[in-house]
């Protein structure tokens, strides 16, 4: 699913690669929280990602929601290793990608009811 709303690149890319890391183990933590989240709600993923970005006890409280086998764990517990400056990239990276994704759907909804 993170791979639909992040496109891959042909070069590395670290930032895009870490913010795509993110956007998964924040796939994988709000569908353990809300239960069976069969499509991608990019509202409640930007809003659980501010979360995150606005306070590092939020970063804390998700890591120790998470039991060590979640497949989301690991990715929280290194995005809490890096420093501030880097988390905060990163962060930063994902919150724009989804909110350009968000407003690229907008837009395609607005031309689809436009032509009927």
């Amino acid at each position: 699913m993170a791979q639909t709303v992040i496109k891959p690149l042909k070069q590395h890319d670290y930032w895009i690669e870490s913010a795509t890391k993110l956007l998964a183990g924040s796939i994988l933590y709000l569908d353990q929280r809300h239960k069976n989240l069969y499509y991608l709600d990019v509202k409640k993923v930007i809003e659980f990602t501010e979360k995150i970005y606005e306070s590092e006890a939020n970063l804390v409280e998700v890591v120790h929601s998470l039991e060590n086998e979640h497949p989301a764990y690991h990715i929280f517990h290194e995005l809490g290793l890096y420093s501030k400056e880097t988390r905060d990239a990163i962060t930063i990276t994902l919150l724009y990608i989804l909110e350009k994704h968000q407003r690229e759907k907008q837009e395609e909804q607005k031309e689809y009811f436009w032509f009927q």
